[in-house]
């Protein structure tokens, strides 16, 4: 590991080779700390998050907040910020896969017919039935 100095005197970490000729970058402790104490002030605001009635925006907040602690976690964590663009070009396409992924089961559950008696259940031969004696079951009671 290479200390060099900037111009105010302070301590600069540099890359780093490895054995096989590679740099990589060295992370000082400061960063990790910042990162983590991040991440746990953004979970902290997560749960406050939960107990606040937003309405619809609940999921949009929860998840904007998951985005984030997803890309420290990415960035910092994971190294990505420093490797070179064809890891960023594989992590990218590892987003896109599961965009892909995401749309078609949001689709395929958009597109299926729900039982119209209210219940959650599809219509399934012989689930169906189960599923509207139970819930008599409970309205009885």
């Amino acid at each position: 590991m290479t200390v060099s100095h900037d111009a105010s005197g302070e301590a600069v970490l540099e890359h780093e080779e490895n054995i096989v000729g590679h740099l990589h970058h060295v992370v000082s402790w400061q960063t990790y700390l910042v990162v983590y104490i991040a991440l746990l002030f953004l979970t902290v605001i997560t749960v406050l998050v939960a107990t606040v009635h937003l309405g619809e925006f609940n999921t949009i907040v929860a998840l904007s907040i998951a985005v984030v602690k997803m890309l420290l976690v990415l960035l910092f964590f994971m190294h990505v910020r420093w490797s070179g663009s064809v890891l960023r070009m594989v992590v990218l396409a590892g987003f896109i896969w599961f965009a892909i992924m995401v749309v078609l089961t949001m689709s395929d559950y958009a597109s299926r017919h729900w039982d119209q008696g209210g219940s959650a259940a599809p219509n399934v031969p012989g689930v169906a039935p189960v599923v509207q004696q139970v819930n008599s079951e409970q309205s009885n009671h």
